[in-house]
């Protein structure tokens, strides 16, 4: 019994001190250290004790090897940056197969082009399905949207609300997904780049396991990219943070971004049924104001692994350019 009371207090140990590795990639004996501690520290309760001690002892003789073992620092203290290619590295892996994710947005917020919605994208590989759900604003009724990407083919569900049908626009490709309410979540993994300077501030229960918070202290040098749920040229990120899971897979990403218009005044927008924007032109010599606009998004990711087949729907209409 002492041996599985040994090995159960250092696991516990480990646990509760389990670092964080800032910089792995330039210490190749401390990323194998803590590949280790990893395995010991999720090992099932019902291993052998004796073994469990063994991996227990060698997983901290390694990580003091390794110069891992955790400092105690001012909990207010500001985490140093971490590498997040790591944490990109693991999330392209971990997201490249099958699951699920949703995102909600809220578009130009306190506009009069504002827009909110929830989409939903169920994904195999490359092949995707997304159903986009629009609020209705200012007194008109709320859209859905509706495509499939299958084997780089393009698929579009539309028409007026009692005669919906399917087509099959055969002049695009697998890239139209980037286009307007075809945003893929995973294309936001583009944006872990170190130049943002990501830290570790605190974690968060989700779905019955303690995530990782991670936040860009630079935001601003993101790029900017087309994030499928209209234009955004001009825009800059204001945040974004990530919660992570213990196999430093993202399951959640919150973004801001704002850009700023000059706009003439007098000059008006008018949102069309299907989601589109049109100009008004204001009057020639009319004065000018500087508008700010200001997006929210936030995509989880769930049921990753998840039985998922997506299929071109059939009977679709052949089309060139509806997509």
């Amino acid at each position: 019994m002492k041996d599985r009371s040994d090995a159960g207090d250092v696991l516990i140990a480990l646990r509760n001190a389990r670092p964080v590795l800032d910089e792995p990639s330039a210490n190749p004996e401390s990323a194998a250290a803590l590949l280790l501690l990893d395995r010991v520290t999720s090992m099932p309760r019902g291993s052998k004790p004796r073994h469990r001690a063994l991996l227990a002892a060698t997983a901290v003789a390694a990580v003091v090897a390794g110069g891992l073992i955790a400092v105690s620092r001012d909990a207010k203290a500001p985490r140093p940056p971490l590498d997040v290619r790591l944490v990109a590295a693991a999330s392209h892996t971990g997201l490249a197969d099958t699951g699920r994710a949703e995102v909600t947005f809220a578009m130009d917020a306190g506009t009069q082009t504002e827009q909110r919605g929830i989409s939903k994208m169920t994904f195999a590989g490359n092949d995707l399905e997304m159903v986009t759900d629009f609020a209705g604003s200012r007194g008109r009724p709320g859209f859905q949207s509706v495509n499939r990407t299958v084997g780089g083919q393009f698929y579009l569900l539309d028409g007026p609300p009692e005669r919906k049908r399917w087509y099959h626009d055969v002049a695009a490709s697998g890239s139209q997904r980037k286009d307007l309410f075809s945003l893929d979540p995973r294309d936001l993994l583009d944006m872990l780049q170190p130049s943002a300077s990501f830290s570790e501030q605190g974690s968060r229960p989700v779905d019955g396991e303690r995530m990782r918070r991670l936040v860009a202290g630079t935001p601003g040098n993101v790029p900017t990219m087309n994030l499928g749920l209209g234009p955004n040229d001009g825009s800059r990120v204001t945040h974004l943070s990530l919660l992570v899971d213990r196999r430093d897979v993202v399951r959640r990403i919150d973004l801001r971004t704002e850009w700023k218009e000059t706009r003439t005044t007098g000059e008006a927008f008018e949102k069309r049924p299907d989601g589109t924007v049109r100009l008004i032109p204001a009057p020639s010599g009319a004065p000018t104001t500087i508008v700010v606009h200001r997006s929210e998004y936030t995509a989880r990711f769930y049921d990753l692994g998840a039985p998922v087949m997506i299929e071109a729907p059939a009977g679709a209409l052949p089309v060139t350019g509806k997509g």
